[in-house]
């Protein structure tokens, strides 16, 4: 999605709902093998 001259990934639209600030990590695609949990967005390497 390109919103306001930014890139913006899927990611990065999920990972703003997510209750706790360690587990918002953004800047990532779905090419990084992340698993979406309940209330939890995992990423393995």
């Amino acid at each position: 999605i390109k919103m306001l001259d930014y890139d913006i990934l899927a990611t990065d639209i999920y990972v703003l709902g997510n209750k706790k600030a360690e587990d918002r990590v953004a800047r990532l695609d779905f090419t990084h093998n992340i698993v979406i949990k309940k209330d939890k967005l995992v990423v393995s390497e």
